[in-house]
């Protein structure tokens, strides 16, 4: 083998360990298995249940940061204050944007 070849799966910042690559499957974007899970999840819930935003992210496929700017902008459903650190949205109006969509 030769030393360029040796040399490539090294990490630049420290040669003794190996660097680390993704695989497409492995990106931060949720996956669709997870979301069916969150779907199925959440289909027993009433219309009128609170979901949070990990919840409305696996919905949607929407980042948080996504979610709040949507919402600032008027283009998606407010969150309810819920206590000091917790806010959700009503299942039914995240569903409702949803649909709208179509």
């Amino acid at each position: 083998m030769s030393a360029d070849t040796e040399n490539s799966n090294q990490n630049p910042v420290d040669p003794n360990r190996e660097s680390i690559t993704r695989k497409p499957s492995e990106s931060n974007a949720p996956s669709s298995r997870k979301r069916q899970r969150a779907l199925r999840r959440l289909d027993q819930l009433t219309p009128s249940s609170i979901v949070d935003v990990t919840d409305v992210q696996e919905l949607t496929t929407l980042s948080r940061a996504t979610i709040y700017r949507k919402m600032k902008a008027g283009t998606f459903p407010s969150n309810r204050q819920l206590a000091a650190n917790r806010a959700g949205w009503r299942l039914a109006d995240v569903q409702a944007w949803l649909e709208n969509l179509r």
